[in-house]
């Protein structure tokens, strides 16, 4: 784990999100497509208003780190109960409070077979 990351001017510390580890930035890369990417879990993938999930953070993340090309894909947007603090970036997701695991991956709407 690393001690900062830097989101635009700046820097993030552990003591900006406490129990949220920060990685080092990726080397850019250059796709031929657009890269999709489905944020999964419970509720802390959704979040609450007004409130950032960690989703913010990894969008965040990957436009500094030059993956512009990023697609963020689910049946949910938003967070729970309103708007983020931040709404600059892709907010959809498949994040459901209080789902368990069994819960997702029982889930046929999600389009593939996430139980093994």
């Amino acid at each position: 784990m690393f001690s900062s990351a830097s989101v635009g001017a700046r820097s993030l510390t552990e003591s900006d999100m406490p129990g949220v580890a920060l990685v080092e930035a990726l080397e850019p890369r250059q796709f031929l497509s657009t890269t999709r990417i489905m944020p999964l879990g419970d509720s802390i993938t959704e979040s609450f208003a007004p409130y950032d999930s960690y989703r913010y953070y990894l969008w965040t993340s990957l436009q500094n780190s030059g993956f512009r090309d990023i697609d963020f894909v689910g049946s949910q947007h938003g967070v729970l109960g309103g708007e983020p603090a931040n709404e600059n970036f892709d907010q959809d997701h498949e994040g459901h409070p209080g789902w368990t695991t069994d819960q997702l991956a029982g889930c046929p709407e999600l389009g593939a077979d996430v139980s093994t």
